[in-house]
């Protein structure tokens, strides 16, 4: 048994492109550098010594970079194509993160965080859009699977590391380090992976493909903001689970250091294996439904009865595996519905939404907590869920998957 198993899960990862295997090795690299996000309030008021409303502001600033840059990032890899945008977010990105750590008035420091996030999210879109050049249709789901699998493996680095180095050399080396991972991932990338143009038969696809902006293709739009109500849902994993679970469990924050460890061995473990099974059973639109459907019994959890390990353990299963249907899913979904004359504003729009989820999901779930409580809250993530698989399944009715 022991043995089938993990020859199946070996078989998972074949057939997946070098090029995949590289790129997947250079947003590792990336994202383990990210340092300086988890501890932007923490230095902006104990070293800068700004209020925690400037603080705030400052992670705001960066958040709206990530908007704009999943915009520009989008928009720039349709002209000058995926690599040289990667190219130029990751060393101009790299410069940008150094120098944010020598910049300490506030007005310039909010600027300049805003233009480098800009610069360094760019990379996103372009990621997404060269999955298309780098791998085959018949694996592509499994090649976003193994690049998710890094950037996850690497963010799970970047912050432990980052807490160390902040406390023993100091808040402005979380700049240096950060920006130095990025030009390392821009040295692999042009040192090692090669420039390759799209796949011929799709390019000929796209030319007989009338919709070539993506705010012409209003399933596509329809598409994007049901996502981001499921994805306003799904956030609440950063920003009122922690204080659910401290508040109404009176679990520790080493206790709730485990389950955000919990959840990441889930998607390590098993996301690969998972796509490999599922891929070819239905098309890749009902498994986004079938994630976007787990997400939101994961919230409904809360509000059973029942021991709170029980109730930990359902919640995390549910919402790990959600996401690992979910997300590859829909981004397969979306480089698939991308004609290839716009594919980049496709992937554009895509980690916008991302991008403005995050920005909004802990705004609106913290104001329905402070005024209504917990229950209502998971009441309301629940129902965003519920609508969010409702607005799936008319898309789906609309399309031919």
């Amino acid at each position: 048994m022991i043995v089938t198993t993990i020859k199946y899960y070996k078989e998972s990862f074949r057939g997946l492109s070098r090029e995949i295997w590289l790129l997947s090795l250079i947003m590792l690299i990336n994202r383990s550098g990210m340092m300086v996000i988890p501890f932007l309030t923490l230095y902006a008021t104990q070293e800068l010594n700004f209020s925690i409303v400037k603080a705030g502001l400052l992670t705001a600033s960066f958040g709206l970079g990530s908007i704009a840059g999943s915009a520009l990032g989008g928009w720039l890899s349709d002209r000058w194509g995926t690599y040289k945008v990667m190219s130029y977010s990751l060393l101009l990105g790299g410069v940008g993160l150094i120098t944010l750590g020598f910049i300490k008035s506030y007005w310039l420091l909010m600027i300049a965080i805003f233009i480098v996030s800009t610069i360094a999210d760019a990379l996103r879109p372009a990621v997404m859009s060269s999955i298309n050049d780098y791998s085959d249709p018949e694996n592509r789901t499994r090649s976003i699977s193994l690049i998710r699998m890094a950037i996850n493996l690497g963010i799970s680095i970047g912050p432990a590391v980052g807490g160390i180095v902040a406390g023993t050399m100091g808040y402005v080396w979380l700049f240096v380090l950060d920006g130095v991972t990025c030009l390392i991932a821009a040295f692999f990338l042009l040192r090692l992976l090669p420039e390759k143009s799209s796949h011929p038969e799709e390019i000929e696809e796209a030319n007989d493909d009338p919709k070539q902006s993506v705010y012409k293709d209003y399933i596509f739009i329809a598409f994007v903001a049901v996502n981001l109500i499921n994805l306003i849902a799904f956030f609440q994993i950063l920003s009122t689970v922690p204080l659910f679970f401290e508040r109404e469990w009176s679990l520790s924050e080493f206790q709730i250091g485990l389950f955000f460890t919990l959840n990441g061995l889930i998607i390590f473990l098993f996301e690969m294996p998972v796509i490999f099974f599922t891929e070819n059973l239905k098309r890749s639109f009902f498994w986004v439904i079938v994630g976007a459907a787990m997400i939101g019994l994961a919230h409904a959890s809360f509000l059973l009865p029942g021991h709170w390990l029980v109730i930990f353990l359902a919640y995390s299963f549910l919402v790990g595996f959600g996401e690992i249907l979910n997300f590859p899913y829909s981004n397969t979904w979306a480089l698939k519905r991308g004609s290839r004359g716009s594919l980049g504003q496709y992937m554009g729009a895509y980690t916008m939404m991302f991008s403005l989820a995050f920005l909004i999901a802990p705004i609106l779930g913290t104001q329905i907590l402070d005024a209504y409580g917990f229950e209502v809250l998971w009441y309301s993530m629940a129902g965003l869920n519920t609508l969010s698989v409702l607005g799936f399944l008319l898309i789906r009715n609309k399309i031919s998957d």
